[in-house]
C-alpha cells in the first residue's frame, strides 16, 4: 500500500499531509524490520538481507563472506579452518536453504 500511495503522489501529484507521510514512513520501516527479524532462516530471509544491501558489490561481498567466512571464525565454530570445516559449513547451509522453512 505504501508504494502505491507514493506512486500516486509521483504520477498524479496526489497531496499527502506531512503527518500522513510520516505515519507511512514509520509503518514501512516497521514492516521491513518485522520481515528481517521474524522470517524463517530459509532462502526468504537470506534474499531479504541481500536485497537490503545498497549495491551489487556489497551483495557479492556478503554472499562470499557467508560462503567463506574468515579462518578465525571457522576455528571458533568448527575447531578447524581446513577444507573439511568449510565443506561441513556448506553442507549445513545448503540443508537450511533447501529444507523446509521454519516459522
Amino acid at each position: 500500500m505504501f508504494e502505491a500511495l507514493l506512486m500516486s503522489r509521483r504520477e498524479f501529484g496526489t497531496e499527502l499531509s506531512a503527518r500522513f507521510r510520516q505515519t507511512l514512513d514509520e509503518a514501512a520501516v516497521g514492516e521491513a524490520t518485522r520481515l528481517l527479524l521474524y522470517q524463517s532462516e530459509g532462502p526468504a530471509r537470506l534474499w531479504t538481507q541481500v536485497a537490503a544491501l545498497p549495491s551489487w558489490r556489497e551483495r557479492g561481498r556478503y554472499l562470499f563472506e557467508m560462503a567463506f567466512p574468515p579462518p578465525d571464525y571457522m576455528r571458533r565454530r568448527f575447531r578447524s579452518a581446513g577444507p573439511l570445516a568449510y565443506a561441513r559449513r556448506l553442507g549445513g547451509g545448503l540443508r537450511r536453504l533447501l529444507g523446509p522453512s521454519r516459522p
